[in-house]
């Protein structure tokens, strides 16, 4: 290891890392994505699940890597790129993962809303979706203290669910209803894996408890993995099953698609139940982001990045106030102009592939070129150079396959991060 601290003890074993994985991983995609993903690659969009989770486990493998030899650095992916890479790189995944969190953000919480139309078609989607943004924007302000027995529940609460969901449904699948299985080729299949792709970002929090873990040779790279695998299922059932019982042309317009499907199977106490969890779930996940966008910014601001304006805590609360509110504003603005839950979804799964991709090669530029590197988890050698090479090659593949205007959107993100170094870092 290139770093240590004596201030953290490892007192995380296997099931308490991959909880952290999987709080961030059950969380408020699966409920909101059924619809958007079958309307672009029909009952194959289960495929395009399979694609991401096998995405996300070469990137776990990179990630667990880079978190066991940088324990006690936080801003995840920015800091191991801005080690391995520099700060031109460091600069393109800070400003991309805090874009990506951003419309992550809005993403839910247009989401949470758009369940409660449930009860009522006369919700006002984007000023409760604003009202929670602000909200959330207002606790992470403030400081409040995560109540973890409470977040525990709503993971388990959420887990429950989507298997009760899945094996219910299970039996209720048609298989005149999954046909034609795949309606617009296979090239939609990769572009929806772009799409949905937002609801595989969280894996990566493990790793900011490196340093607070047992044995992170171990159970690090082995809970990365399980928080990935297990979701990846789930996620595949739920797919299979919301397009195995709704007709395509249902589906396609539902914005509850999960509690629409629930109820077909089993009416109205089973649409309540997921219209129950899809609120839990946007809400931990929306948190979550912000909580995470806070961070990034900070540390950006903890290395010259960004201006010192960010780089400061409130005096009372303790907490990033500045980075937090700028997060905030960005994400009522995105809700405020009605950005489409689809486009909030591929520009933040768009970031994220640049992001992970990038960290596939600040492995390979690592062990190349540092001769300090030394982490404790290293990728077997019957998987290097393959697996980073292939992940690089996968995130590519996908995000030319996506939307034009999401391309030309994380292109022009990315030029501003390279200006940004041009300008504002580089001396």
């Amino acid at each position: 290891m290139s770093e240590s601290n004596d201030d953290f003890t490892r007192e995380l074993g296997f099931l308490d890392a991959t909880s952290i994985g999987l709080g961030t991983m059950i969380g408020g995609g699966i409920f909101i994505l059924p619809s958007i993903a079958a309307e672009q690659a029909g009952p194959a969009s289960a495929i395009s699940f399979v694609i991401g989770g096998l995405v996300s486990l070469l990137a776990a493998l990179s990630h667990a890597e880079l978190a066991t030899d940088m324990q006690y650095s936080e801003g995840g992916t920015y800091r191991y790129s801005h080690r391995a890479l520099g700060s031109l790189v460091a600069s393109v995944v800070g400003w991309g993962m805090w874009v990506g969190l951003v419309f992550a953000t809005a993403f839910y919480v247009v989401g949470f809303a758009r369940y409660l139309t449930y009860f009522s078609d006369a919700v006002p989607i984007s000023a409760v979706a604003i009202a929670l943004a602000a909200a959330l924007i207002a606790l992470n302000y403030y400081g409040a203290a995560e109540a973890s027995s409470l977040e525990d529940a709503i993971v388990v609460t959420l887990l429950v669910l989507i298997v009760g969901f899945v094996g219910t449904g299970a039996p209720n699948v048609s298989t005149g209803t999954l046909r034609p299985l795949n309606p617009n080729g296979w090239s939609a299949v990769l572009a929806t894996t772009g799409t949905v792709y937002v609801a595989f970002i969280g894996f990566a929090l493990i790793a900011t408890a490196a340093a607070e873990i047992e044995n992170p040779a171990r159970n690090l790279p082995l809970s990365m993995v399980t928080a990935v695998a297990v979701p990846t299922v789930l996620y595949v059932g739920v797919m299979v099953v919301s397009t195995g019982v709704l007709p395509a042309e249902e589906l396609h317009g539902s914005r509850i698609p999960v509690a629409d499907v629930a109820e077909a199977f089993a009416g109205q106490a089973g649409a309540t139940a997921m219209v129950i969890g899809a609120v839990l779930a946007t809400v931990s996940s929306a948190n979550a982001s912000i909580l995470a966008a806070g961070r990034v910014s900070y540390a950006m601001g903890a290395d010259r990045m960004l201006t010192d304006y960010f780089h400061t805590v409130h005096d009372r609360f303790g907490t990033p106030h500045r980075a937090i509110v700028v997060t905030g504003v960005a994400i009522v603005a995105l809700v405020g102009i009605g950005v489409g839950v689809g486009v909030l979804a591929e520009v933040a799964s768009f970031m994220y592939l640049v992001t992970y991709g990038l960290g596939h090669v600040a492995v390979i530029q690592l062990r190349r070129n540092d001769e300090e590197y030394d982490p404790e988890f290293v990728i077997p050698s019957l998987l290097y150079p393959a697996a980073p090479v292939l992940g690089v090659v996968a995130t590519l593949a996908i995000m030319t396959q996506m939307d034009p205007v999401v391309i030309a959107g994380g292109a022009v993100i990315i030029a501003f991060g390279v200006a940004w170094y041009y300008v504002h870092i580089r001396e």
